[in-house]
C-alpha cells in the first residue's frame, strides 16, 4: 500500500493535490479503545480514490489506516521533480504527526462512559 498518492498538480506547478495514508497505531486512547476503532466510529472513513485497490479500501474503512485528501503548495515554482518529491514527503511526514495529535487532543477519550 502506498502512503501517498499524487492525483494532480496545477499547471503553474505551485500546488499538488495528494491522497496520503497513515497506518494507525496498534495502541489505546486514554479510554482503552483501540485508535482504528476510534477512528472507524467517531471518523467513520470511506475511501476517497475510486483507483484504491481493494486491501487500501478495506483498510481505510476498518480504520486502520487514515486516508487524508490534501493540496500542498510547494516552496517554489523552480523546483527539479527530485526536489517536488522531496518536498512531498516532507509534506507527509510533517503532516502525519500532526494528524496523529489532532486525534490524541480530540479523540482521547472518544468511548468513555459513565
Amino acid at each position: 500500500m502506498a502512503e501517498i498518492h499524487i492525483r494532480e498538480k496545477d499547471r503553474m506547478d505551485k500546488t499538488v493535490n495528494l491522497v496520503m495514508h497513515f497506518i494507525v497505531p496498534l495502541t489505546q486512547n486514554a479510554n482503552g479503545t483501540n485508535w482504528n476503532e476510534v477512528i472507524q466510529k467517531a471518523l467513520k472513513p470511506v475511501p476517497s480514490m475510486d483507483d484504491n485497490d481493494t486491501t487500501e479500501n478495506a483498510a481505510v474503512a476498518s480504520g486502520s489506516v487514515l486516508e487524508l485528501a490534501e493540496t500542498m503548495r510547494y516552496s517554489s515554482t523552480n523546483l527539479t521533480n527530485a526536489q517536488r518529491l522531496a518536498e512531498i514527503q516532507a509534506f507527509y511526514l510533517v503532516r502525519k504527526d500532526e494528524v496523529f495529535g489532532e486525534l490524541a487532543a480530540t479523540l482521547d477519550f472518544f468511548g468513555k462512559e459513565f
